[in-house]
């Protein structure tokens, strides 16, 4: 069984990656996230707190959270990230973690939740703020969102569409640097646009016509929707607004060597804290 994403302790000496790689509950990302529970909650409220972790992935934050008392559910819609979930609960004694195969678009069959953990999923889903709808009313307290947003104007991306065929091809060959910022991950993100009445720019995820075997396998790709919208920053904060979030606020104490001090401005992403 093959894990790229989680590092997790199993209890036993061996860890699910490698000695080298730090540990999923060791990053700062963690400890930031973990240090807004401990504002949220009291030692004594977790323990009768719903937590669910959208779209798993090989389960490393739905254990954290389960160690620290919460009742956990993790949601993933492929079974390959489920077994290696499951595998990873037989090390550990944590009855207090469940596991569910679904699209996490059915959330709101799985009742309501104290805190939504929403990681690495929403700049996958091609409609996200019906889906941040969605968590607004199955939410109680808060949801922590990780994700990609899209900027405008971004002459990373806007000023490479006035290029001809030939100048791209040449800056591609030659390698040169992009308008925006010299480091920046390239997304290949459309113009800006808008969805569901958000401006943002659609990120294609793969080929329309493509197999749901191959689906299946693209572990790091949506898996019901070709193509995805990421809001631009500030349409997200609007929308959060309008689904009566009262506090919410960016938090940016995760960025520390294991992500690189330029994490948000290379990757235009960011996590956003949304409390009720």
């Amino acid at each position: 069984m093959v894990f790229n994403s989680h590092n997790i302790d199993l209890g036993n000496g061996k860890r699910t990656i490698s000695d080298s790689e730090v540990l999923l509950v060791e990053t700062e990302r963690w400890k930031s996230i973990e240090r807004t529970v401990n504002i949220l909650f009291t030692k004594d409220e977790i323990k009768n707190k719903r937590v669910v972790d959208l779209g798993c992935l090989e389960g490393g934050y739905s254990l954290a959270f389960a160690q620290l008392g919460f009742q956990v559910i993790g949601i993933d819609a492929r079974q390959d990230n489920l077994d290696k979930c499951e595998w990873v609960k037989t090390q550990h004694n944590v009855p207090n973690l469940t596991y569910i195969l679904d699209d996490v678009k059915n959330l709101a069959n799985h009742g309501m939740f104290d805190l939504i953990f929403c990681a690495g999923l929403l700049y996958h889903l091609d409609e996200p703020a019906k889906f941040i709808e969605i968590m607004a009313k199955q939410c109680t307290t808060c949801t922590i969102i990780h994700t990609h947003f899209a900027l405008n104007p971004d002459s990373f991306y806007d000023n490479r569409r006035n290029l001809n065929v030939i100048q791209r091809s040449v800056k591609k060959l030659f390698n040169l640097p992009n308008y925006h910022y010299p480091a920046k991950n390239d997304f290949w993100l459309s113009e800006v646009v808008e969805n569901e009445g958000y401006q943002g720019r659609w990120f294609y995820e793969f080929d329309e016509n493509a197999t749901k075997q191959s689906i299946e396998k693209n572990f790091a790709a949506s898996y019901s929707n070709y193509k995805s919208f990421w809001f631009v920053k500030s349409e997200l904060i609007k929308c959060a607004r309008k689904n009566n979030f009262k506090v919410i606020y960016e938090q940016y104490d995760f960025v520390d060597k294991n992500t690189g001090e330029d994490y948000i401005e290379k990757f235009d992403r960011g996590m956003f804290v949304l409390i009720k």
